[in-house]
């Protein structure tokens, strides 16, 4: 029988496995770095300061500091995955497996992944039980690079449940989604940063910030537009995009959410309680534009 000491300190040692792992220190490194980047050229261009003072920077911070803890991945991700692991094993061969080249497996891989996370996306807008959870994602004001990490669990969980299967059926290796995730979170991150940057020439093919801000615009004409993640094109080939010379002006919903972390967490789980006992106006999702 292990004692309770004994319990904390195994506790202790798989958080620290996870906080210690080279894919968490590279993200750290990564936000480090690109945070100061953003400091330095807000102080550059004399842009507001003011962002980084309020409750809706601080809530943020603390979205990014769940992420980064372990809990979820201690709590949640990797049970559930042990979980699925022990019932469902990937078909072999795969479609990775046909592929002749690492090369051709990268790209392949890479575009496979972001047209399905466009449909992801799109489907937690027009979904009124997925929009309940990723509206709280929308409620950000004031973008930083860490408005990246406002994503509420149960938002992640829909995500994470699809590419594990999508991931079981390519046959994903991990090494190639090593190599291309740090260069996928830096253009996250710069996403979310509320600078008005097209990449030039590059914006056709890369989502850049002024495309992605865009998406989190609170004027009606920019609602469930532009949502690529990686690429811009899928907006293009299914009718989302918004033309490359718009530009957000302002941020956010036409309501406000209170800037509380744990508040936040709860209210969609309130919200769709109250729509299925029909206390409250019902939650929907708006229209995808045609």
């Amino acid at each position: 029988m292990q004692t309770f000491l004994e319990v904390l300190q195994a506790m202790i040692a798989k958080l620290a496995a996870v906080w210690f792992a080279p894919k968490a220190v590279r993200d750290y490194v990564a936000i480090l770095v690109l945070f100061v980047g953003v400091l330095a050229f807000e102080f550059i261009t004399s842009r507001d300061w003011r962002r980084y003072r309020s409750a809706r920077f601080r809530t943020d911070v603390l979205y990014f500091a769940f992420t980064y803890s372990g809990a979820l991945n201690f709590l949640i991700w990797a049970p559930l995955y042990r979980l699925l692991l022990q019932r469902i094993h990937p078909l072999r061969p795969t479609l990775l497996d046909l592929m002749p080249s690492a090369v051709l497996r990268v790209a392949v891989f890479i575009l496979l992944a972001d047209f399905l996370e466009y449909w992801i996306h799109r489907w937690k807008h027009t979904n009124s039980i997925l929009w309940a959870f990723h509206r709280i994602h929308h409620s950000q004001r004031d973008l930083t690079v860490f408005a990246n990490y406002r994503i509420h669990f149960a938002d992640e969980l829909v995500r994470r449940m699809v590419f594990f299967f999508a991931f079981l059926a390519m046959g994903s290796d991990a090494r190639i989604w090593a190599w291309c995730d740090v260069a996928i979170n830096w253009l996250l991150l710069l996403q979310h940063s509320g600078f008005k940057w097209d990449y030039g020439p590059f914006g056709w093919v890369v989502s850049s910030p002024r495309f992605h801000g865009v998406h989190h615009s609170i004027d009606t004409r920019d609602h469930n537009r532009n949502f690529g993640i990686l690429f811009p094109f899928w907006d293009r080939l299914f009718g989302t995009a918004r033309p490359r010379s718009a530009v957000a002006t302002a941020f956010g919903l036409d309501r406000e959410y209170p800037e509380s972390f744990f508040k936040q967490l709860w209210i969609p789980f309130r919200e769709l309680a109250d729509k299925f006992q029909g206390r409250e106006k019902a939650v929907t999702a708006m229209p995808v534009h045609e």
